[in-house]
């Protein structure tokens, strides 16, 4: 859902105060003075192509006619047909070049939007060296085109060094596709196809497919219930592939003009779109939104009222799930003055780094309508928009970029031909552009005895603090997806109720890193069943538990309390480096640390013991570092329930 966008123009007041409201001015044939009423008519109607007509008869009457050829020129930039108003101007000047100073910046806009630079700051220059005085008012916004312009020409001269590569014929067809997107493993595709239907007007529809090894298979459309006849547009694929959202526009359960809808994946298949609500959606329009990896954060663009311009870019906070699943969102708040300004900023994308923010802007310094930004949010502040340069901002309206995890590899719709067909294309960003890196963890949970799926909570905590960055159920198939950004630690638990927990911990570092694939096994609570406790952590050769370990430890404390006549073994293990006896009073003493914790919690002791294995029960071998880092362990055990 594209929303119409412009610079700055001195709009021809002159003009229309005059041809709406009285007589033609300049012109004695009366002809030519009939087809211009005629022309009024029909514009006053939205009939513009009829009011075309008549002033192109009224300046066959009258070739000098200015008034006709001005208000023709300000017909064609309403329809944007850019050449054209550029034309007319270039005539109504050779008549008289001093008739109508404004038409100066008129024409500089329409050079501008056409990408001819030089000629549009060459007009701009001209304007002010001669009626600059006369429109002080306007100065602002003239000069703001002028850096625009310089601008452009810079960057012309000083490209990024970028390969525009189309995606294949496999999703790139005779329709126009756009909005791309992808699940943070990269798997999964998503993208919006405009298509033409029997009633010859057009219609968006949300298409996919699947990714493997830079292979797409054939696009297909995602279906009903999230396809209608309406135009489902801007879609976005949440990172862990939970959500679909989109725009939606003039719907019955509509809150303005467009609002934000979502559909949530259940069993395999796509619920029925919901709208967003009025937390959200308000009387005016809404569009393009974003999730954050984390699932935190909603990022959308919003004409509503108390704004910096016509349309700023505004974030929700997650609040938690209803009864069907669907999150509930916290009501938004503008991101603030150094990204919004008195234009449109809209088309958002936050990056799986959860501090990258690239948007669409026609108000900061740019090539021609609407341009990309990059700024990143640090201590709670963004950075100066940075404009991503050209070839990848163009005179056209670029909007909707897709990083990938890793960064640097992007994807944006462009316009190709004379025809302005919209294709999707594939390249890698210069490296000041770029976004931090992320990746993911992808886990399949299931029943240890019967190896059927399970639905369990997935949470993930900040690995230091303990703090819970989210938390996610995995699918009807045991499936879950979470994205993590890097430079940072996590931990993460599966907890299902009558189970032993399973926990993890990773430390995402600042390399690239393809993903991490996890099988869990859940054991259900019955005499036998252990787990181990990967969060659990000594310094070197220590029995003294550390900070980090607080997290597991209150899933124990949690686990015994829900099952009150459980009894556990606590048993500590080593690798094989060092004696016999030194590594058995080693584990012997750790596994009593976290014994004398849960005493310490009010667990009564007849519940507990504890044992020290040393290194006699390995689990993988011994001969390699990450064999005995497995081997290093604290695990539970029950024997009694």
């Amino acid at each position: 859902m594209i929303k119409n966008t412009r610079l700055f123009i001195i709009a021809f007041l002159l003009l229309l105060a005059n041809t709406l409201h009285s007589q033609p001015y300049n012109t004695k044939n009366r002809r030519a003075g009939t087809a211009f009423n005629q022309a009024k008519e029909h514009y006053s109607l939205y009939m513009y192509s009829r009011a075309i007509v008549a002033l192109k008869d009224a300046i066959q009457y009258d070739p000098s006619f200015i008034d006709a050829h001005l208000f023709l020129a300000q017909i064609y930039k309403d329809v944007d047909s850019i050449e054209l108003q550029v034309k007319v101007m270039s005539d109504v000047f050779a008549i008289d070049p001093e008739c109508f100073p404004p038409g100066y910046i008129n024409r500089a806009e329409g050079y501008l939007l056409l990408g001819q630079y030089e000629l549009a700051l060459f007009d701009i220059e001209y304007f002010n060296l001669r009626y600059k005085s006369f429109y002080p008012k306007e100065m602002d916004a003239i000069n703001r085109m002028k850096k625009s312009c310089e601008f452009s020409i810079e960057a012309i001269k000083n490209p990024t060094n970028i390969n525009l590569e189309p995606l294949p014929p496999s999703i790139n067809t005779l329709e126009n596709e756009y909005w791309p997107s992808f699940t943070v493993d990269n798997k999964q595709f998503f993208y919006t196809v405009q298509l033409n239907t029997d009633n010859r007007r057009r219609r968006e529809d949300i298409w996919t497919c699947f990714v493997e090894n830079d292979v797409y298979s054939i696009g297909i459309p995602i279906g009903q219930p999230v396809n209608t006849m309406d135009n489902e547009g801007a879609s976005f694929i949440s990172p862990d592939g939970r959500y679909v959202l989109f725009t939606g526009c003039n719907r019955p359960d509509g809150y303005g003009s467009c609002d934000i809808y979502m559909t949530v994946k259940k069993d395999g298949a796509w619920l029925k779109p919901r709208n967003l609500g009025k937390n959200v959606n308000s009387p005016a329009w809404e569009s393009r939104p974003v999730i954050s990896s984390d699932g935190n954060k909603l990022y959308f663009a919003s004409s509503r009222k108390g704004g910096f311009g016509k349309s700023d870019i505004y974030v929700s906070d997650f609040m938690g799930y209803d009864q069907s699943g669907f999150p509930i969102w916290d009501v938004p708040k503008n991101l603030g003055a150094v990204i919004n300004t008195e234009g449109d900023e809209m088309a958002p994308f936050i990056h799986p780094d959860n501090k990258t923010l690239y948007f669409s802007s026609d108000f900061h310094t740019g090539m021609g309508r609407q341009d990309i930004f990059k700024t990143v949010l640090e201590n709670d502040v963004w950075s100066a928009p940075v404009n991503l340069g050209y070839p990848i901002n163009s005179p056209n309206s670029e909007m909707g970029i897709f990083v990938q995890s890793n960064g640097k590899t992007a994807f944006i719709a462009k316009e190709t031909g004379v025809t302005k067909h919209i294709d999707i294309y594939k390249f890698q960003l210069p490296k000041t552009m770029q976004a931090g890196l992320a990746t993911f963890v992808k886990g399949i949970v299931v029943d240890k005895e019967t190896k059927l799926p399970l639905e369990t909570e997935v949470e993930i905590n900040d690995f230091v603090s303990s703090d819970v960055r989210f938390s996610i159920w995995s699918n009807s198939s045991g499936e879950f997806l979470v994205a993590l950004a890097a430079g940072e630690q996590y931990s993460l638990t599966v907890n299902k109720t009558g189970y032993l927990f399973y926990s993890d911990h990773f430390e995402i570092e600042n390399i690239e890193i393809s993903g991490y694939d996890i099988y869990v096994e859940l054991e259900p609570i019955k005499v036998g069943s252990k787990t181990v406790l990967n969060n659990v952590f000594f310094e070197t050769d220590s029995y003294e538990l550390s900070p980090e370990s607080q997290n597991e430890l209150q899933r124990i404390l949690r686990l015994l309390k829900s099952n009150p006549n459980v009894i556990i073994e606590i048993g500590g293990h080593t690798d094989n480096r060092g004696s016999d006896d030194h590594n058995k009073k080693l584990s012997q003493n750790r596994s009593k640390s976290v014994y004398e914790y849960l005493i310490n919690q009010n667990i009564d002791k007849s519940r507990l013991t504890y044992v020290g294995y040393g290194s006699s029960v390995p689990v993988k071998t011994n001969e390699n570092a990450a064999g005995r880092a497995k081997n290093r362990r604290t695990e539970i055990k029950i024997i009694g329930n």
